[in-house]
C-alpha cells in the first residue's frame, strides 16, 4: 500500500476525528520525477475528497525545482501559511 493510499484510507476512516483546527502543507519541485508528481496529484486529490472543517491545507508546485531545491524554496509559503493559519483562529 502507497503512502498517498494510506492516507486517503486515514482521511475516509478518521476525517471526523479532526476536532481541532490542523494545518497542513504540502510542496512538490515541478521538476521531480513524474512518479513523485502523480503521487502529489493524488495526495491532493485525497485531500479534496475528504473535507474537514476542522483541516486547513495548501499546496504548492514549484517551478523549476527538482527535489533537493523544494525544502529551501518551500520554508516561507509554509511558515507564511502556518502564520495565517494562527491568526485566524479564535
Amino acid at each position: 500500500m502507497t503512502v498517498v493510499n494510506k492516507v486517503d484510507s486515514f482521511l475516509q476512516a478518521s476525517n471526523k476525528r479532526f476536532k481541532k483546527p490542523t494545518y497542513l502543507f504540502l510542496s512538490v519541485g515541478e521538476e521531480e520525477h513524474p512518479l513523485m508528481l502523480e503521487a502529489y496529484s493524488n495526495l491532493e486529490q485525497a485531500l479534496k475528497a475528504s473535507p474537514n472543517e476542522h483541516l486547513q491545507w495548501e499546496s504548492i508546485i514549484n517551478p523549476n525545482a527538482e527535489h533537493n531545491d523544494n525544502p529551501r524554496l518551500s520554508v516561507a509559503d509554509a511558515l507564511g501559511g502556518y502564520q495565517k493559519f494562527l491568526n485566524k483562529r479564535p
